[in-house]
């Protein structure tokens, strides 16, 4: 159902704004915006990985709230999560400067790809050299599906009691 709602809400935002802007800046190099950006790609390139940073976000989202919802088998706690991981953690990056590295890497920067996009953060863990957009897309990918198997277990679980 995420799938579903957030595709076509978009599938209708994207209509609706490429209809009225038109699409003659798609193939423009995103660099010409923001000449320091470590990312070489046209703004139509930039669009789409909005998009889908957007859906892995609603994704962990969900996966995330259904998995709380079946343990603790109250939805009012399991809807706080996701707002704590998209919201709050912004503001707590802030606060605490100390751990900026660490809330660079946190879900919200799925949501906030505008920002990554304009500031060159590269992460070095060892030898392992990375950056931070291609880093939280895969990461956070990877642990909405890794949760769904999970969700499944414990919603199957629930259902047979």
């Amino acid at each position: 159902m995420t799938t579903i709602v957030y595709w076509g809400g978009m599938g209708i935002l994207s209509l609706v704004s490429l209809g009225v802007m038109g699409i003659s800046g798609v193939s423009t190099p995103y660099q010409i915006d923001q000449p320091y950006s470590i990312y070489a790609m046209t703004f139509g390139e930039y669009y789409l990985l909005t998009v889908l940073c957007g859906y892995i976000a609603s994704l962990l989202a969900a996966s995330v709230t259904m998995l709380i919802a079946a343990k603790m088998r109250s939805a009012n706690v399991a809807v706080c999560v996701p707002f704590f991981l998209f919201c709050v953690m912004p503001f707590i990056g802030r606060a605490f400067s100390a751990f900026l590295t660490f809330f660079k890497l946190t879900p919200d920067m799925l949501l906030n790809v505008i920002e990554c996009a304009k500031d060159p953060n590269i992460f070095q863990i060892g030898n392992f050299v990375f950056r931070q957009i291609p880093c939280v897309l895969l990461l956070y990918f990877v642990i909405s599906i890794i949760l769904l198997p999970f969700v499944y277990r414990n919603y199957h679980r629930y259902g047979l009691k």
